[in-house]
């Protein structure tokens, strides 16, 4: 879309565990449930927006940023973000901490 904004979108999403299953547990703060549930944001209707480090701010929806941690007086995206505009508006950003994380 732009230097900074591309679109994909999601041709099959499989899960490691059926939605809806369960599993209990028992840590050191006790008995824990854990059901699996739908990947929010991600599966559902239309593109997703991939948001480079570096993208200009004002140019992003607050519906995004709101989903992030980042320093307005920069003016620029701190983080790789994922957006989906048609599945709920959800937010994701991502901190690449491997080789070359800062390029």
């Amino acid at each position: 879309m732009d230097d900074f904004t591309y679109s994909v979108e999601v041709a099959d999403l499989k899960y490691e565990q059926e939605v809806g299953t369960s599993f209990s547990e028992t840590d050191s703060y006790g008995l824990r449930i854990t059901e699996y549930v739908e990947a929010r944001g991600i599966a559902g209707p239309g593109p997703l927006l991939v948001y480079l480090k570096g993208a200009d701010l004002s140019t992003l929806p607050e519906s995004f940023l709101k989903y992030i941690d980042y320093d307005a007086s920069t003016g620029k995206l701190p983080c790789y973000g994922l957006y989906n505009p048609d599945g709920g508006g959800y937010g994701f950003e991502g901190k690449y901490t491997g080789e070359n994380a800062d390029g």
